[in-house]
């Protein structure tokens, strides 16, 4: 925790060089491919978010595009693991939101889906609407892959329980409902 705290105060210094920058970039990128327990690496994605936010891309505009998209490749690989093992309802959700909301914008959206679909599959009704949602995130954004994600859809209102099935289908699909 003290080396991802030095690498959170570097990041968030207001004059921080790119000389000062890269050692914490590197530590953070470390956290995220550790076999440490998954909070770390979810930490060191929240710490990335900050150092896109601190405007590298005014200061260094080469350098900022390349750690933006590797960062959020990576990020989000890592955080699509993360939901397999996760047990916080909140924290998965959170997860499905972002995963929903930068997946489709990603090179390979195709690559987040089956992540996601699992957990329409295995969670709890909290988690399978959330993912629901990030689901048709993906049909409304990306075109290609909208006839699967239809499928997906249709499969996921194979839920037992009608009002549950309902509920987070009308709340959460942009689409119309398939029932």
């Amino acid at each position: 925790m003290v080396i991802y705290e030095a690498a959170h105060a570097i990041a968030n210094l207001r004059r921080t060089g790119s000389r000062e920058l890269a050692p914490a970039i590197a530590v953070l990128q470390l956290f995220c491919s550790s076999p440490k327990p998954a909070l770390l690496r979810f930490a060191a994605v929240v710490v990335v978010e900050a150092i896109r936010s601190l405007g590298l891309n005014l200061k260094y505009p080469r350098k900022h595009s390349t750690l933006k998209t590797n960062a959020k490749e990576a990020g989000l690989t890592h955080l699509c693991e993360l939901i397999e093992e996760c047990e916080h309802t909140s924290l998965a959700v959170r997860i499905l939101q972002l995963l929903g909301r930068e997946g489709p914008r990603t090179k390979q959206p195709s690559k987040y889906i089956r992540f996601i679909y699992n957990r329409v599959i295995l969670e709890s009704a909290t988690v399978r609407a959330a993912a629901v949602s990030a689901l048709s995130h993906f049909g409304a954004t990306c075109e290609d892959l909208l006839p699967n994600i239809l499928v997906l859809l249709q499969r996921s209102q194979m839920v037992t329980d009608d009002d549950e099935r309902s509920s987070y289908l009308l709340l959460f699909c942009p689409f119309p409902p398939l029932l």
